[in-house]
């Protein structure tokens, strides 16, 4: 017996539209979060090479250690002292937050393809050092803290890279405006869009 079947195609998809605000910028404003990268390292460890992303066995051993790390937040032991306490950088574990969608990168850094920084100048590697000079010091004059330790900025590259916790990012914006906030010390940059925004002057270097 033969059974004709009707040809059946598949829709065509129709072609992704950004979203746009009333005033016609594209709308990035939402909530965002880099939980999902915590436990990538910044730099790529030597021996993936220039391999950008886990293989599922390594991604499942990663996902497992995040579970169990994860299991040991959950605990409802008594807390142990702030001291004493086995979680990172001796944070209590009600302080920190997970991913819940790992990323399968080996590193943040991408470029160079190696994952990892070009070595610091003569110049960087004197700075480098007096920066952990002041902090082995631990003196409680303020410049022997950086901005960070003082709670007013981790910078502009920094603040959007995974913590223990406050890991959050709002952008809202406005007619020629362009707010972020981030939940890291609570700062927020105002960018203007518009073209007739005041520019920073030739003697201040990017």
């Amino acid at each position: 017996m033969t059974v004709a079947m009707s040809a059946q195609t598949k829709p065509a998809a129709k072609p992704y539209t950004p979203p746009k605000t009333p005033w016609g910028d594209p709308d990035l404003r939402g909530t965002y979060t880099s939980d999902n990268s915590i436990g990538v390292p910044f730099e790529r460890p030597q021996q993936f090479g220039t391999r950008a992303t886990l293989t599922d066995e390594e991604f499942e051993a990663r996902d497992k250690t995040n579970a169990e790390q994860v299991a040991k937040d959950n605990n409802e032991r008594p807390e142990s002292k702030f001291e004493e306490d086995e979680a990172a950088n001796n944070a209590p574990r009600h302080w920190l937050e997970r991913g819940t969608k790992l990323s399968h990168a080996t590193s943040l850094v991408v470029d160079p393809p190696n994952g990892r920084l070009p070595p610091l100048t003569p110049d960087g590697q004197r700075r480098q050092a007096e920066n952990r000079l002041r902090f082995v010091r631990q003196n409680e004059a303020a410049e022997f803290h950086s901005y960070y330790d003082r709670c007013i900025t981790r910078g502009v590259v920094g603040s959007i890279l995974p913590a223990i916790y406050g890991n959050g990012t709002n952008i809202q914006q406005g007619p020629g405006y362009v707010v972020i906030r981030n939940e890291m010390i609570h700062e927020d940059r105002v960018i203007p869009t518009d073209s007739k925004a005041p520019r920073l002057g030739k003697n201040i270097h990017l």
